[in-house]
């Protein structure tokens, strides 16, 4: 799991925080309807996928056309006039200086409201997978109280007879009834405790390597601007002809900065149709949670989810637990009127009666304890804190964060960097090679016509 940063930085997390939700929101498309989760062919999921795809494309095409001018502006052919006044680095120094800072800030930004997010989902997660595994011992502790006292009676029924048989097979049919319910109980949570926890270990998994991998292509626009500054700043202090570096500036626009800027591009336009996904999602997201879970999951899991999160409906896994504790009520009120007349009328039925007493006391705290582990005042606030506080909140605005410091740097200010430098380095060349730059002409005197390119 991804570490917290050193630092505490709570006080700035609102205000990377807020903001994001609801600006994505603004470009995210519509979440398909309720009713279009009846849907089979799920047209109206395929239209949203299609419309968040289309804002990330409008990102991409800005980034292939970013690459394309690099490409131009190496493919261009130097100025002919002569360079009579030393070309100033300035300009080219702050917009460097601009890019640094803008990447480090965002790394920060990302790193900061990233390792929030992981921290907050690995907390709920945790917590629900200790809660639901909890929930399914106790079930399988029920089936086997159920299933001994069962294997006592129905050992003691064949060798009472008289009036004290109806009275146990009236105990077996109770206790039959109990066991079913408890047993359809662990069929439907079957499953869900290694769900949750197949869940716990891909998070669990996201090591730094793999937090930090999405910051990679911020890492390739530093490696540029620095190949950049390193050239000029070489050139500029050495006072050298300029032509070596002018040459491997040009060489590095088809080689390096053009395919910097597509890979920059087309992991922001990932990023953002992701965003805008997320963003779309959570407009209203108890909704569109309960839309999603409809159309791609079973119709347990959806009746369970509606009673978790709107309220509606009722918990079948509530239902059949609270059928198995009325049963158990009814089969120990049956047990306290005919219990000690049934082991005076067969004396080998006193073991199993008072077999089925201790595994119905027994049974009382496992199924108090269930019903608080899957009551809607336990497990509500888990689901809100992992989809209202983390992935409605943290994780979209660390995405957005991320997609506008990757756009800004990678796609605007790399390329008017690498521009800036060539331009600086072409202007350098004709300096040096004019009489100005050996003090032989007065700078300011006005600029000589070369005679070719």
């Amino acid at each position: 799991m991804v570490g917290s940063m050193v630092g505490n930085y709570s006080w700035v997390e609102p205000y990377l925080e807020s903001p994001w939700v609801k600006v994505m929101g603004i470009f995210a498309p519509s979440f398909p309807a309720p009713d279009a989760a009846a849907d089979v062919s799920g047209e109206a999921f395929h239209h949203f996928i299609a419309a968040c795809a289309g804002g990330a494309a409008i990102l991409a095409v800005t980034s292939v056309l970013a690459a394309v001018g690099v490409l131009l502006r190496s493919c261009c052919c130097s100025g002919r006039r002569l360079q009579l006044e030393a070309p100033s680095v300035k300009p080219l120094i702050c917009m460097a200086f601009m890019t640094f800072t803008l990447t480090f800030a965002g790394m920060f930004v990302y790193l900061l409201v990233g390792h929030k997010g992981v921290s907050l989902t690995m907390d709920a997660v945790t917590h629900a997978v200790s809660d639901v595994t909890s929930a399914a011992e106790q079930g399988r502790m029920l089936s086997a109280l159920g299933a001994g006292a069962s294997v006592a009676l129905n050992s003691s029924i064949p060798k009472c007879q008289g009036s004290a048989r109806p009275f146990l097979q009236q105990f077996q049919r109770q206790l039959e009834s109990y066991i079913e319910c408890v047993d359809q109980y662990n069929s439907d949570m079957e499953g869900i405790p290694e769900q949750l926890r197949d869940l716990q270990t891909s998070l669990g998994e996201m090591s730094d390597r793999e937090m930090y991998s999405l910051l990679a292509p911020l890492v390739l626009v530093l490696l540029c601007c620095l190949a950049i500054v390193l050239a000029v700043c070489a050139t500029r202090s050495t006072r050298g002809s300029g032509r070596c570096s002018n040459c491997c500036i040009r060489s590095l626009g088809p080689l390096l900065f053009a395919p910097a800027i597509l890979i920059v591009g087309a992991a922001t336009s990932v990023e953002f149709g992701f965003s805008l996904a997320s963003a779309s999602f959570c407009k209203d997201v108890d909704t569109n949670a309960l839309t999603y879970i409809q159309h791609f999951a079973g119709n347990t899991t959806y009746d369970i989810s509606r009673y978790y999160i709107s309220g509606v409906g009722t918990n079948p896994l509530l239902d059949q637990l609270h059928e198995a504790n009325e049963t158990a009520l009814k089969l120990e009120s049956v047990l306290n009127q005919f219990g000690s007349q049934t082991a005076m009328l067969c004396s080998d039925a006193g073991p199993a009666v008072t077999n089925i007493s201790a595994a119905l006391e027994a049974a009382q705290a496992p199924l108090n304890q269930v019903h608080h582990l899957l009551s809607p005042a336990n497990v509500y606030p888990l689901y809100k804190e992992a989809v209202h506080d983390d992935a409605c909140s943290t994780l979209v605005s660390g995405l957005a964060w991320l997609v506008l410091i990757q756009y800004v740097v990678g796609i605007v200010c790399l390329p008017a960097l690498a521009y800036m430098a060539d331009k600086f380095l072409d202007e350098w060349v004709r300096y040096q090679a004019s009489s100005a730059s050996r003090g032989l002409l007065r700078t300011g005197s006005g600029s000589l016509q070369l005679a070719s390119c």
